[in-house]
């Protein structure tokens, strides 16, 4: 249930509900995955034809091995003992 609640505001921020949000909206959006994977999706199914954007692939790529990496060092599946 949080992870919704996050989910849709982060939604708001990355203009997939809205256009044109204020800037600063936008430029916070903009540090998540989800504005780039947006964009990306508006840019392949675009009727003048898809346009590849690696600005868009980068950051993606970035979370995905930032994250990766988070959770080989922190996920186990026992417990840990103090």
């Amino acid at each position: 249930m949080v992870g919704l609640a996050v989910l849709f505001v982060l939604s708001f921020f990355s203009e997939v509900f809205l256009v044109g949000v204020p800037e600063w909206m936008g430029n916070i959006g903009s540090l998540f995955p989800l504005k780039h994977l947006q964009n990306g999706l508006a840019d392949a199914f675009d009727r003048s034809g898809p346009v590849l954007a690696w600005e868009n692939l980068a950051v993606m790529a970035g979370w995905a091995v930032v994250a990766g990496a988070l959770s080989v060092r922190l996920f186990r599946w026992e417990p840990r003992r103090s």
